[in-house]
């Protein structure tokens, strides 16, 4: 056999196994799960200053009459109230409060913020086709640890993340980031 006949035999047999591997490898479903529990549950949350956004995650749903109430864990830095200037990015922060009550607000005024909640609405797994806004209220911030707790009521039921306490993370142990960032859900 001669070295045409060889690569001209080899050109088939790779082509045959080139379409089985990927086929096996890109037909699979995506994974709903992952899906359900990451993507879906995930949020944007914005203020009445444009620059005042950031990713939330629905942590709790509890269903009132024909509504169901959302709970968003979110970082307290994106919450600001509704009067205050915007910080640019690489500016310098504003001293901190001396006493550490402060820095805490536990059932914050209404009025002092304006917030709103972003949901996603996806179809073909991950595909982003259109967004839900809906008004949100602040439960809870805490300033020195930079955590905040947001509420809204919806009609439709929204996925909820699934938090799981006891992961145990090692250097090489897969991780999935999430978010909103350019100003997208």
């Amino acid at each position: 056999i001669s070295v045409t006949g060889v690569q001209t035999c080899a050109l088939p047999i790779f082509l045959v196994v080139a379409f089985f591997t990927t086929s096996f490898v890109f037909s699979a479903e995506p994974d709903k799960k992952l899906h359900e529990e990451c993507l879906y549950p995930t949020v944007m949350v914005t203020g009445e200053n444009p620059k005042t956004l950031g990713t939330g995650v629905i942590i709790k749903i509890v269903k009132k009459d024909k509504k169901y109430k959302n709970y968003v864990f979110t970082c307290a830095h994106i919450v600001r109230p509704s009067n205050s200037p915007q910080q640019e990015v690489g500016e310098e922060s504003p001293p901190e409060a001396a006493d550490a009550e402060s820095e805490v607000e536990n059932k914050p005024e209404k009025s002092k913020y304006n917030m709103s909640v972003t949901v996603g609405v996806y179809e073909n797994w991950s595909t982003l086709v259109g967004t839900r806004k809906y008004s949100g209220e602040v439960l809870f911030l805490d300033r020195k640890n930079d955590i905040g707790l947001l509420s809204f009521e919806s009609e439709a039921k929204n996925h909820v993340a699934d938090v799981d306490h006891k992961v145990e993370l090692f250097i090489g142990t897969d991780v999935i980031r999430i978010g909103c960032g350019m100003s997208e859900p």
